[in-house]
């Protein structure tokens, strides 16, 4: 799918919302599937081919503790073997491919990303870039870092044709971030921790051309946030393979406060 097609499929998403509100119909929609309680079926059950690919949720009535389960469907990709460091490029690439771009991984670290190396004084002081200017180290490497935000946002600016735009939406918490883009069937590439470990003091070095220390953040890991129920998130987690995992909401928003509440989707 194109991302001109993948745009499409969201507008015709919106109208089955619509459509589902107007008719007041009380749904099951998992792995494609429509139980409906009241007229207008084959209306329904040909929308749920396009609602497939892009959302499940499930509802239930006003008798019971509403339970809503949102979960878009995105490719996935693994960091494992390859790209030790390279988890933020990884999720890049997933999202990508989610809008239809061929992108691969390799692709992307080779003609989008800027990497700059710490460099060591004679009194073996470490000095170099922000994380928010270039990838720190090599992604193919084990011993390198990472990057932030911004220099995702520039990978992805790069890699995207003018149908689709790039935002930065760090210092959106998770529940706005499920709000206004989960909800509209996109994913969002988020900061957290790996395995959504402590986060630890990692190695420090002064910023080229400043008289500022930064201390990178032990444990730093980017993921897919890609769904959502009552009480966890849902991500695509590059790392080690894990695929598909959820995490406990609180943890979640924890964690993500703790890397800088730093987030980047495509529209």
């Amino acid at each position: 799918m194109n991302q001109a097609e993948r745009k499409k499929q969201l507008k015709e998403r919106k109208k089955i919302i619509r459509r589902l509100t107007a008719f007041g119909i009380i749904a099951i929609v998992m792995a494609g599937g429509f139980s409906t309680e009241i007229g207008q079926k084959t209306q329904i059950e040909e929308d749920s081919k396009i609602w497939s690919e892009t959302i499940s949720f499930t509802e239930y009535s006003d008798e019971t503790e509403a339970d809503e389960t949102v979960l878009i469907s995105t490719p996935y990709l693994s960091q494992a073997d390859k790209y030790p460091t390279g988890c933020e490029c990884v999720s890049a690439a997933m999202v990508l491919q989610f809008w239809g771009y061929s992108y691969t991984v390799d692709e992307l670290i080779e003609q989008f990303l800027p990497m700059s190396d710490l460099k060591a004084k004679r009194n073996g002081q470490l000095t170099g870039l922000s994380p928010e200017e270039a990838f720190i180290g090599n992604p193919y490497l084990e011993d390198s870092y990472g990057c932030y935000a911004p220099v995702i946002c520039q990978m992805l600016e790069q890699a995207v044709d003018s149908q689709n735009e790039v935002r930065n939406l760090t210092g959106m918490g998770m529940e706005e971030l499920c709000r206004e883009y989960l909800d509209e069937g996109l994913p969002v590439l988020c900061w957290v921790t790996i395995n959504m470990e402590e986060p630890g003091e990692g190695t420090s070095w002064r910023l080229e051309g400043e008289d500022e220390w930064f201390t990178w953040i032990a444990k730093e890991h980017c993921m897919v946030l890609v769904g959502y129920d009552n009480n966890d998130y849902y991500f695509n987690d590059p790392y080690d393979g894990n695929g598909l995992v959820h995490w406990e909401k609180s943890l979640t928003q924890m964690r993500y406060e703790q890397l800088g509440c730093q987030a980047v989707a495509l529209i």
